[in-house]
């Protein structure tokens, strides 16, 4: 039986807060799981407050190691924390922590060679991202006019730790 189920309180103890519960399943093939908690409004500067655990379980994946293809069950367990303040009226800048355990169990080959051994890893990074949100909103559903625009950069491993040194960058633009 495969779906999905999320539960949002969207406005808790009516002051922004966020609360929300997520679980997607399809058996045998992924399980995913998440809960989050926003907090919008830290002090009187507007510094709002993030936390997100998630556990994701992907199934029967196709690896590669050595030329030999394999089958292998892949799982991300983590933490992500935010903070965030307001620059202007409409600009707001955003920094994160992720600290993410990477598991990958292979399971067997698809073709010749020899099957990897299991891996445990972790993937951790610091980010920051800016967002200037100047959407015209006419109720909680949708905006009527107005754009929004992030960037973002995300650096793994490093200080930090982690099996892998990386950059993501990422932006993104809605009108």
């Amino acid at each position: 039986l495969a779906g999905s189920v999320s539960i949002v309180e969207p406005y808790l103890s009516g002051l922004g807060r966020r609360v929300s519960f997520s679980l997607e399943t399809n058996p045998g093939k992924f399980y995913h799981f998440s809960f989050e908690f926003n907090e919008p409004w830290l002090d009187e500067k507007n510094t709002s407050f993030g936390l997100r655990l998630y556990s994701n379980y992907n199934l029967a994946q196709t690896g590669k190691d050595d030329g030999a293809e394999y089958l292998y069950d892949g799982k991300n367990t983590g933490l992500e924390l935010t903070l965030g303040r307001a620059l202007t009226r409409n600009l707001r800048m955003d920094t994160s922590l992720q600290f993410d355990k990477v598991t990958i169990n292979p399971k067997s080959l698809v073709g010749t060679g020899t099957l990897p051994d299991d891996q445990e890893y972790w993937n951790n990074s610091v980010g920051l991202g800016l967002v200037q949100d100047k959407r015209e909103i006419s109720n909680m559903y949708y905006s009527t006019g107005g754009y929004m625009a992030q960037i973002g950069a995300n650096f793994y491993g490093g200080i930090l730790g982690g099996k892998y040194d990386y950059q993501r960058y990422t932006g993104d633009f809605k009108q």
